[in-house]
């Protein structure tokens, strides 16, 4: 198996979005923060992605995820829908949940996947949720810093980053030294969707 480049990572690492309808509240509560996660688990196994990180924010999630991309559509179709399901039968609503398709954007780079580790524990920071990224339940920051969370795969994005496993990944000198990330492409959406206008 050929050795790959140093600081290139694999194909198939995406960081996926995807907000309330209307900006509206995903979460009202800790048990609909717990059914996301669950689904998330048992999508993910359902369909063989590793959910590398993630930070679930009231009213939008963020994933950052190894899968191929043909599986993308159908894994986020049925987390989504399996989701909003749950949530319009819990709180006896109609009508969407989340607003249009998924947003993603690949990544390719080591820097920028420690960078985006980061930027996905420290949301809840910026968003004055919490004092300190470990203060926040919904992430998966103590999943990283040697809490198993049933959800994170720690040890896959440890193996893409040539880290050894006592290492902590709530923590590096690039990611630390590196501001959120700065989009300069519009995001990709999933083959055969259409293009998504920008937000």
């Amino acid at each position: 198996m050929p050795r790959r480049r140093r600081g290139v990572l694999p194909e198939g690492v995406y960081h996926v979005t995807s907000r309330g309808n209307r900006r509206e509240r995903l979460f009202y509560t800790p048990e609909a923060f717990e059914e996301y996660l669950k689904l998330l688990r048992r999508v993910s196994e359902r369909y063989g992605v590793d959910v590398l990180a993630y930070v679930l924010m009231p009213n939008h999630v963020h994933l950052l995820l190894r899968a191929p991309e043909a599986v993308l559509p159908a894994f986020m179709r049925d987390l989504h829908g399996r989701f909003a399901q749950w949530h319009n039968r819990r709180y006896h609503l109609t009508g969407h949940v989340f607003e249009g398709r998924y947003r993603c954007w690949p990544c390719t780079e080591d820097r920028y996947l420690w960078a985006l580790v980061r930027y996905l524990h420290d949301n809840p920071v910026r968003a004055g949720l919490a004092d300190h990224a470990q203060d926040y339940r919904w992430s998966s920051f103590r999943a990283h810093a040697g809490q198993p969370d049933g959800v994170t795969a720690v040890a896959v994005l440890q193996a893409l980053l040539g880290v050894r496993q006592a290492d902590d990944l709530t923590w590096h000198p690039w990611a630390a030294a590196t501001p959120a990330p700065v989009r300069t492409t519009p995001p990709r959406t999933p083959p055969g969707s259409p293009p998504q206008a920008p937000t």
